[in-house]
């Protein structure tokens, strides 16, 4: 019976993001000729100096004295190409005399975890936190390890702390969607900026993508301040978005949440009218018309006044909105709506839609 290979350390003869060619065994430890590494098999590693380290698995050749890199798992880089050494590692080999199995994850269709984003206001960068999400599909995994930082007032490039913007300049008083992108020959993800929350210009040889969230620009070209928490968004500075508006004959007005995707808005309203007994109600577009004093299914917000002197009704409301951004009010009189936006509710994909 052939001897059993337990475990090899040593310190490979050079730096770079080539082979581990053996020097020598490090102290307490064989070199895998001497803990009988077997020629031709694929062993799993770990090589490491300084904060520079690799996990994978690799092919032993006893005529070389070499351990070619294979694959690899994971690395300090949180990306899967070489680790390029400052200095010669040492490198561990662990028994395993076959092909290491891939790890395999079970993806569920419109998972996402963590991956909020945050920004200052009034510049062009904000961050994305740790976390990961399904693909568009709900098919793979894209996992942001860390804490990216991303500028779109440059153009997407690789890495924390580069340009986002997939496609032209960034725009004023504009919409853009947030987006994890990943290229599945590297398994690298980024974050990517786009007009499109469906469709964002990917740059090349990354294929999948999942929006996360969207942000919106002031007049200045910068993003506008918000607090998020899971799906919820809030303006840092409520939005006046409706002043003095007239329902009686049906009103549509578009309030300050994302375009181009169904959220749940959260505004507050206020109704006045010397009406008596007047009625007005808000409700989405995505349904139809409505009539003030017999709601359908539907949110209102009424004033009943038996004196005929101006009263006020207030309230606060989440209502969905369609992909324009627009509420629609209907009353049963003449008065003025006020509508102030608080924020928004933002399904992110959850629902199987963008």
């Amino acid at each position: 019976m052939a001897a059993k290979f337990f475990q090899a350390q040593f310190q490979a003869v050079s730096a770079g993001n080539g082979s581990f060619v053996v020097s020598a065994a490090t102290g307490g430890f064989k070199t895998p000729t001497q803990a009988n590494a077997k020629d031709g098999n694929t062993y799993e590693y770990r090589a490491a100096n300084g904060a520079d380290w690799e996990h994978g698995s690799g092919v032993w050749s006893s005529g070389t004295n070499t351990l070619t890199r294979v694959t690899i798992d994971s690395n300090s880089l949180a990306n899967s190409s070489p680790i390029n050494f400052a200095a010669a590692p040492v490198v561990t080999m662990f028994p395993s005399a076959l092909p290491l199995e891939p790890v395999r994850t079970v993806t569920l269709p419109g998972h996402i975890y963590g991956l909020s984003m945050s920004t200052a206001g009034s510049v062009t960068t904000f961050t994305v936190n740790g976390g990961v999400a399904a693909d568009s599909t709900g098919v793979d995994a894209l996992s942001l390890p860390s804490v990216y930082t991303k500028d779109a007032n440059l153009s997407w490039a690789v890495g924390s702390g580069n340009g986002c913007l997939d496609t032209g300049n960034i725009a004023a008083s504009t919409w853009y969607h947030v987006h994890l992108i990943k290229r599945t020959d590297t398994n690298v993800v980024d974050v990517l900026v786009s007009l499109s929350p469906t469709a964002p210009t990917l740059p090349t040889n990354y294929t999948e993508f999942r929006r996360i969230g969207s942000m919106l620009t002031d007049a200045s070209k910068h993003w506008i301040q918000f607090v998020q928490t899971g799906d919820e968004f809030l303006w840092s500075a409520p939005v006046n978005d409706l002043s003095n508006g007239n329902p009686s004959a049906g009103l549509p007005f578009q309030i300050s949440v994302p375009t181009g995707v169904v959220v749940r808005a959260n505004i507050l309203a206020l109704w006045q009218s010397t009406t008596a007994n007047s009625f007005v109600l808000l409700h989405s577009q995505l349904l139809s018309g409505q009539t003030g004093g017999t709601p359908s299914g539907n949110l209102s917000l009424f004033n009943q006044d038996h004196s005929g002197a101006s009263n006020d009704a207030t309230g606060q409301f989440q209502i969905l909105t369609d992909t324009t951004a627009h509420l629609r009010a209907q009353s049963s009189g003449a008065g003025g709506l006020y509508i102030v936006t608080v924020g928004w509710t933002d399904f992110r994909g959850r629902n199987g839609n963008p």
